[in-house]
């Protein structure tokens, strides 16, 4: 159900861009940035639902050694969502711009003390392919994140502010 409703949510937040991209009044690069703004939402739906899949996936779920830092991976990208989520309806009255590198250094280090203690000694390949293939996931979430909190800077204040 949650998958139906994210892509449900993410056909109306692209028919929205879509529809504002065709208002008159608007520059070029402004119509560029809300059809990149499209894709890299997009992009951002895609990886939250590999990394779900991954998780699924993997018969015992998370190593117990890495799921608080998967959990916090996961509740970081969902704090990340909320900020932007904000960002774009009143930036006077929204926080700081959450850390989300901070959220996958902790997690990388979560993982790099598990190899360390053989956490991974014994788990099958596959299991490791998972994990491999959620971190790479993580990273190129987090580079979706930032691009998404850029361009939605740039339209609101224009490119040469920052």
């Amino acid at each position: 159900e949650t998958r139906i409703e994210a892509s449900s949510m993410l056909d109306t937040c692209a028919e929205s861009f879509r529809e504002a991209a065709a208002e008159p009044g608007l520059q070029g690069w402004q119509r560029s940035e809300l059809t990149r703004l499209i894709r890299t939402f997009t992009r951002m739906h895609s990886l939250l639902m590999t990394m779900s899949t991954i998780i699924r996936r993997g018969y015992g779920g998370p190593l117990p050694s890495i799921a608080d830092g998967m959990a916090e991976v996961l509740g970081a990208t969902t704090e990340y969502y909320e900020w932007l989520e904000c960002y774009s309806l009143t930036p006077e009255d929204c926080p700081d711009e959450p850390d989300f590198d901070k959220a996958i250094d902790n997690f990388m280090a979560a993982v790099g003390d598990a190899r360390v203690r053989g956490d991974f000694e014994d788990v099958p390949l596959e299991r490791r392919n998972n994990i491999s293939a959620f971190i790479w996931n993580i990273r190129a979430l987090g580079g979706e994140i930032r691009r998404a909190g850029k361009r939605m800077h740039d339209l609101r204040y224009g490119r040469d502010s920052n």
